[in-house]
């Protein structure tokens, strides 16, 4: 198994446009298990995640093993239905006709109801970008980070930041964590059995390779945790200015020029640390996420090249795992209160290219 020595951005494009604030993007239609839901920082109670729940952007929805979700999306086009598998952990955006996904790790299945010119949607995971126009696809993150893209109806679009392909009905890909892409022909009706191989010799590799791999991401973990906190220090530093916008972007306050333009300044750096950061940390985040499951199960126990074991490292982690995902959906949340900040300052971004939206966070790499 390679390891990733390099992040780069995937997405699946569906085609159009972006919206600044918080906006309903659907409704849980059903639910079993463990299904865990984090809003402005902070997780909704365990009686508030059921059928019926209104949905937002910036939403991060994260299912346990035996957890499972389907969420009918009234954007980017009515029908679309999003059914999300065990382990699984993302978030969305919505703006005028466009639906940015970021898929952090398990399986997402969608059905996309018919787009209409200017309606788009992006599913963004670590290695590639799939496009789509009234589609039915499957896409599955590994442990090991390999993607694995299938499609039942339609066709999709894939590419890396090197190459591009398309998945349609007859043909999966599969991607590896630096981009290599592997094509094979599979006749529909064998996707299922193919999956389940295709899992099956994602174990069969963390057999042979998990301890290494948790090492590794141990590693990066402690290096982007550390950058990620005193990420969060410096931005809540600021908290009360950053709380009050909060409070005046839910109430949909106008700002003036001069007053965005002026706190915008003072929440510049702070933003700058935790966006050149946050993506990668949660990348890490719930890679091991999923390791650990594996790691519950036997898979690539054992002692490090430190001689610390990887039990004594998940048990750490799992004290953890809470504060860190509040960690996670604080910055997201912030990041969202900057860019209604951002909105009414217009000029001199310090994101880049104008009014900057969750869009262009979503499909920037981290910053070096």
């Amino acid at each position: 198994m390679k390891l990733l020595l390099k992040p780069f951005a995937a997405i699946f494009m569906l085609v159009g446009s972006t919206i600044l604030f918080a906006g309903t993007t659907g409704n849980i239609a059903y639910l079993e298990g463990t299904v865990d839901v984090s809003r402005n920082g902070e997780f909704l109670s365990y009686y508030d995640v059921d059928y019926g729940l209104q949905i937002e952007e910036e939403d991060i929805i994260s299912t346990g093993p035996d957890g499972y979700v389907e969420i009918e999306l009234n954007a980017p086009a009515a029908g679309t239905v999003l059914k999300v598998e065990g382990n699984t952990s993302f978030y969305f955006s919505t703006n005028a006709g466009q639906t940015d996904m970021k898929l952090l790790s398990g399986t997402l299945a969608l059905k996309v109801g018919l787009l209409t010119q200017g309606e788009n949607l992006n599913v963004h995971t670590e290695s590639a970008v799939m496009g789509v126009r009234g589609t039915e696809f499957t896409v599955n993150v590994a442990a090991d980070s390999e993607l694995l893209i299938t499609c039942k109806e339609g066709k999709v679009a894939c590419s890396s930041s090197a190459r591009e392909t398309f998945a349609e009905p007859g043909t999966v890909s599969t991607w590896s964590q630096t981009g290599d892409l592997t094509e094979d022909n599979v006749n529909p009706s064998d996707l299922d059995e193919y999956t389940q191989h295709w899992q099956q010799a994602r174990i069969d590799a963390l057999m042979i390779n998990g301890l290494r791999a948790t090492e590794y991401y141990r590693r990066q973990l402690e290096t982007y945790q550390a950058r990620m906190t005193n990420a969060m220090d410096t931005l809540l530093a600021n908290e009360r200015m950053l709380q009050n916008y909060s409070t005046k972007m839910n109430q949909g306050v106008t700002l003036s020029r001069t007053e965005a333009a002026r706190d915008k300044i003072a929440l510049s750096r702070g933003i700058l640390e935790v966006r050149s950061n946050l993506v990668m940390y949660e990348q890490i985040f719930f890679t091991l996420s999923q390791l650990q499951y594996y790691h519950n199960q036997g898979v690539g126990a054992g002692r490090f090249s430190d001689g610390s074991s990887s039990e004594s490292f998940y048990r750490e982690f799992e004290r953890n795992k809470r504060a860190n995902m509040t960690m996670i959906a604080k910055a997201h949340y912030y990041m969202r209160v900057y860019t209604y900040i951002d909105h009414y300052a217009s000029a001199n971004d310090v994101m880049g290219g104008g009014n900057s939206g969750l869009d262009s966070f979503l499909n920037n790499s981290p910053l070096q």
